[in-house]
């Protein structure tokens, strides 16, 4: 969905603030969540694993942001038949015309991240 070491590169301030968010989220029984290689990483004390975390987590960290993000499926009309797009929206940026939900999602993400960067 994201290649995150883009948004790290991107939107280096954003993108902190998103491993904050995440590892105030989990127990504080010394297991923290840390960035490297491209990848996301739970460290449980003794062993490392990568960490999956999901979509409904990035809604989340942009809502607490005051960035809220709408994902939809919308009808476009042709000449002669009619086809499903999925669109986003965050507040005045409108995108249409991604094939699949996660494609919306991912450059909804994108867009997400360079609002809050702006914003730091």
């Amino acid at each position: 969905m994201l290649d995150f070491d883009i948004i790290n590169k991107m939107y280096p301030k954003a993108f902190v603030k998103y491993i904050g968010w995440l590892n105030s989220k989990i127990p504080k029984n010394g297991r923290s969540i840390y960035f490297s290689d491209s990848y996301l990483y739970y460290d449980k004390g003794t062993t490392t694993s990568i960490f999956n975390n999901n979509a409904r987590d990035l809604f989340d960290f942009f809502d607490d942001y005051n960035i809220h993000i709408e994902v939809y499926k919308e009808q476009v009309l042709g000449n002669d038949t009619h086809y499903e797009r999925w669109c986003f929206d965050i507040g005045l940026i409108i995108s249409k015309g991604y094939v699949n939900r996660r494609l919306a999602e991912g450059a909804a993400f994108k867009q997400g991240f360079r609002i809050l960067n702006k914003q730091l």
